[in-house]
């Protein structure tokens, strides 16, 4: 399934949360007003609003797909070395179709129109017009708040807490959902290449020798195409789901599968004074403009592209071959028989074989109603996790540690042991 539209996280409050339970795949256009989530990206100027997510993409249900666009080494220069450049990775001899016109992989950087190292531009920012075109990504900020009257959040509290699965090299330790997850392309000719579209009458069909073509981009554009592809792995595999638990691990264990962006930013302009709008002093070609100063590309997952675009090939060839771990979960609770609303300790380890475990613990009962079953979740920290529960019913049950699992270790769940009466008031 695909959903190419974005609205901020302030705008709405939780979507398509049954869809990993019937087997769909939810892919998201991340967004194309780069880290500036809340303004409009198809006026004109520059952000206004600070650091924002979209709120389609940003619940963890969902995979959030970025944008890239080709990066080539001769943006800069002058026309004769980029068309010699273009020459290496393109057959610039026109052919009757079908025809072959990529000779070899092309390397790749965030989709940026404002400071993208682009051939159209020599990756020089040269407003007005000012603009915020771009892949789009961050952290999580507003899932939950204070409401408004149209339903709406008059004001944020937090995001969506990090998913089990969202771990691995670059992952921000911010306690919260990021995106995007992954990227594909996503340009509309900055650097000489868009989707061509048949859309209308007569397009894609010779006319006085000519071939007209609908030409574009954006995210909208690169989240269905990754849901085609992920229709090749559901046609040999079966429904997947929630592909992030497939996806997150695929990057640890087979990081051939996607090509890692490393190179520039989807940072965009921002007014003076606005949230988050700092004057630029780094050595690159925002400087001296006043910017959001997020999100650059670096090795592993990054809030620029995720964790990189697909290798379609790799990722059906590699799909069900990953492999995990097996861990022991230990549950301890300081007391096994206390009155309702006593406050407990509760530590949870979880060991397995070659490294440490992380990602979350969620602390269960066999309690009814059904509401008591889900007490608390614990995130790991050097293979541990504490808290103090002051949930816990009343009544007799069993007590359960279920860990999640991580790129590495697989999921367990500790012994049910805690099945001694607990009185109620």
């Amino acid at each position: 399934m695909n959903k190419a539209w974005v609205q901020p996280e302030t705008s709405f409050g939780r979507t398509c949360g049954n869809k990993p339970a019937q087997g769909q795949t939810s892919f998201v256009s991340s967004g194309d007003g780069g880290p500036a989530g809340c303004d409009d990206f198809n006026q004109p100027q520059a952000a206004q609003h600070g650091l924002a997510v979209s709120g389609f993409s940003s619940t963890p249900w969902n995979i959030a797909v970025g944008g890239t666009d080709f990066f080539y080494t001769s943006y800069n220069g002058n026309a004769a070395s980029q068309n010699s450049e273009l020459a290496t990775y393109w057959n610039l001899t026109p052919a009757k179709l079908p025809s072959t016109s990529l000779l070899k992989p092309i390397p790749e950087q965030p989709w940026n129109r404002p400071f993208g190292l682009n051939l159209s531009t020599s990756g020089v920012y040269d407003p007005p017009p000012a603009t915020i075109v771009a892949g789009s990504g961050g952290a999580s900020s507003c899932a939950s708040g204070t409401g408004a009257p149209d339903g709406s959040f008059a004001s944020c509290t937090a995001g969506y807490p990090k998913p089990s699965w969202q771990t691995g090299e670059g992952v921000p330790a911010d306690g919260v959902r990021d995106l995007p997850d992954i990227s594909l392309f996503a340009a509309a000719g900055e650097n000489n290449s868009a989707y061509p579209i048949c859309a209308f009458p007569n397009e894609c069909t010779q006319v006085n020798g000519g071939t007209a073509l609908l030409l574009a981009g954006g995210t909208s554009a690169s989240s269905p195409a990754m849901a085609g592809i992920m229709a090749l792995v559901n046609q040999k595999f079966g429904a997947q789901g929630q592909a992030n638990f497939v996806l997150y691990p695929l990057a640890a264990q087979h990081p051939t599968v996607f090509h890692d962006v490393t190179v520039d930013s989807n940072n965009v302009p921002c007014q003076q004074n606005s949230p988050s709008c700092t004057l630029s002093t780094l050595k690159d070609n925002t400087l001296g403009f006043f910017t959001l100063g997020q999100f650059y590309a670096a090795a592993g997952y990054d809030q620029a592209t995720g964790l990189g675009s697909i290798d379609a090939n790799l990722l059906v060839k590699y799909w069900n071959s990953l492999t995990f771990t097996s861990t022991n979960t230990t549950l301890n609770l300081s007391q096994t028989s206390f009155s309702h609303g006593t406050p407990i300790n509760v530590t949870v380890t979880v060991s397995g074989s070659g490294g440490t475990p992380s990602g979350n613990i969620a602390l269960v009962t066999t309690a009814s109603p059904s509401m008591n079953k889900g007490l608390s979740e614990l995130t790991l920290q050097s293979g541990t996790a504490s808290a103090t529960v002051n949930n816990f019913p009343g009544g007799q049950y069993q007590v359960t540690a279920r860990y999640a699992a991580d790129t590495v270790f697989a999921p367990s769940l500790s012994r049910s042991c805690y099945s001694r009466r607990f009185s109620g008031k």
